[in-house]
């Protein structure tokens, strides 16, 4: 009986130790979604001239294959919903920026874009090569976008916060 006993704490003070040497892996924070975000946009049109609109919607679109923290990057699309650059723009415009690269982070995606750059497109499809974005830089949360870019040579910042629908 006393063996059996010595046995049976034995056995369960191994078991113990043999879980504690397990990985315990904490969940990843949610991820963005489709979704849109509710900001501020800053366009630098020149050296002393700066354009700012509040209110702006940004539509952020992630592609599903961007998969857990490390993997492939996938890519992203944003749109720039009733938007103008300037003061003098006669109209307002929603701007597909297609095809940013997406990256998975600890909290959310970083979103990039080199000197190549990648051509908008506005007015139900139109391309406009003259205003590519360009040094796409920002990151998406499940509560905050942001964004650094360029278009036709102008940078050009967004800041927003996640718009409960």
């Amino acid at each position: 009986m006393k063996n059996t006993i010595l046995l049976t704490l034995a056995t369960t003070l191994l078991l113990m130790l043999a879980s504690c040497g397990e990985k315990i892996t904490p969940p990843e924070p949610p991820k963005p979604d489709d979704g849109k975000y509710t900001g501020t946009l800053v366009v630098q049109a020149g050296t002393d001239t700066e354009f700012t609109m509040e209110d702006v919607a940004v539509k952020f679109t992630p592609d599903t294959t961007s998969g857990p923290l490390g993997s492939t990057p996938g890519t992203a699309d944003v749109e720039l919903l009733s938007v103008k650059f300037a003061n003098g723009m006669p109209v307002m415009l929603d701007v597909l920026i297609p095809g940013i690269t997406l990256t998975a982070t600890a909290g959310g995606y970083t979103l990039s874009c080199g000197a190549e750059g990648i051509v908008p497109t506005a007015l139900n499809g139109l391309e406009f090569p003259n205003q590519i974005f360009t040094e796409i830089r920002g990151t998406a949360t499940a509560t905050t976008l942001t964004l650094d870019m360029k278009s036709g040579g102008m940078p050009m910042t967004f800041t927003g916060t996640r718009t409960v629908e």
